[in-house]
């Protein structure tokens, strides 16, 4: 195995790293003569190499190296392979650790949208936030009788907000599906055909929201957003740009909704995001980092959007430590899934907030960004 002996650390870093979790028998005499390997890092992913594979062979060559190991790093290790061959408990944990350690740092690192590439961890993640959608309550309420004609929902991922709708809101005409996403509109596409008695109703149409009068014709009453408008808070020429997509989008008697953060960014999911994504903001503490994070923001949406209800308490939860690992890994990092082991955590409180417009009130908004 050239690759665990070249110079470059990283190289060898990785190269180690992927075998772990796809060790076969053939590895066996590379990974237990890196076991004596000089360097540290190596003699750690041969252990964990030696662990997957499993077996009394392994626990051998594991309890050897671990009488004459002198690295601590090392040593801890070894002992947790050994535990995790001959302990059912640790056994169980260490798997669920190896399966969660996919990603280093995080699919969350900026403000690019490669976290959102995989349909199917978004839709766990996604379908984990505000369960009992209370959220969605709260807008089913304040449209109360009003006739709804073609609704859109914009940045519509894997759709949760279009089988709201289905489920809870009499419309006429098409109910349209928007995301700029073409991984999400095929898998929210597949999942549409399935349900053959919606196929009529609903059109998937992937674009981005500046563009979406030009793709979807129809006018609408009933526009709503889940954590998805605008696409780039911080960007305030583009969050103008499409809010005017949106106004040209809308019917006379036409309203937006907004569900998302209350902005005041106070709650144990942006915990998880301070202490596990390195972002721009230089701060010293969670509060001092909440409070330049909601301050960058003219509220709310950064496009002076109204509020309808804010500090709603939500959880964001999921079914199991295996999902939450996963999750919370594949979004944060390896130290965030490490954390959800060891903490068995599976459930964090969000604080959103749901904002609600009439069109006319969007073309006041809208002069009056243009005006300044």
């Amino acid at each position: 195995m050239t690759l665990i002996s070249h110079d470059n650390y990283e190289l060898k870093y990785y190269t180690l790293f992927a075998l772990q979790n796809n060790a076969t028998e053939f590895l066996r005499p590379t990974l237990t003569d890196a076991l004596k390997d000089g360097d540290p890092l190596i003699r750690k992913m041969a252990a964990r190499g030696l662990m997957s594979m499993g077996n009394e062979q392994s626990l051998s060559h594991l309890n050897s190296a671990l009488y004459e190991e002198k690295e601590e790093s090392v040593v801890a290790e070894l002992s947790k392979a050994i535990y995790h061959l001959k302990n059912p408990i640790n056994k169980a944990k260490l798997l669920l650790e190896i399966n969660s350690y996919k990603n280093e740092n995080g699919m969350i690192s900026d403000e690019t949208d490669k976290w959102y590439r995989d349909p199917s961890t978004y839709r766990v993640f996604s379908e984990s936030e505000d369960p009992e959608n209370i959220c969605f309550s709260l807008v089913q309420q304040r449209i109360g009788d009003m006739p709804i004609r073609n609704p859109i929902d914009i940045a519509t991922g894997t759709g949760r907000m279009v089988w709201q709708i289905i489920e809870k809101i009499k419309f006429s005409g098409t109910l349209f599906a928007l995301d700029a996403s073409e991984r999400m509109c095929d898998f929210l596409g597949k999942t549409v055909k399935r349900e053959r008695k919606f196929t009529n109703n609903v059109e998937v149409v992937n674009s981005n929201i500046v563009d979406a009068p030009k793709n979807i014709k129809s006018r609408s009453t009933f526009v709503i957003s889940s954590f998805g408008f605008p696409s780039r808070i911080s960007d305030g020429e583009l969050c103008l740009s499409e809010l005017k997509a949106v106004y040209e989008l809308l019917e006379d008697k036409g309203l937006l909704f907004t569900i998302g953060w209350d902005e005041t960014f106070n709650d144990e999911l942006n915990k998880m995001w301070f202490k596990f994504i390195p972002d721009k903001i230089e701060a010293n503490s969670f509060e001092e980092w909440r409070e330049k994070r909601s301050s960058a923001i003219k509220s709310p949406r950064n496009l002076g959007l109204t509020w309808f209800k804010k500090g709603v308490s939500v959880p964001l939860q999921f079914t199991s430590i295996r999902e939450a690992a996963f999750v919370m890994g594949y979004l944060f990092g390896r130290d965030a899934a490490k954390y959800v082991i060891n903490s068995s955590k599976t459930e964090w409180e969000m604080s959103l907030g749901v904002t609600c417009n009439t069109k006319e009130e969007l073309g006041e908004i809208i002069k009056k960004h243009e005006g300044s």
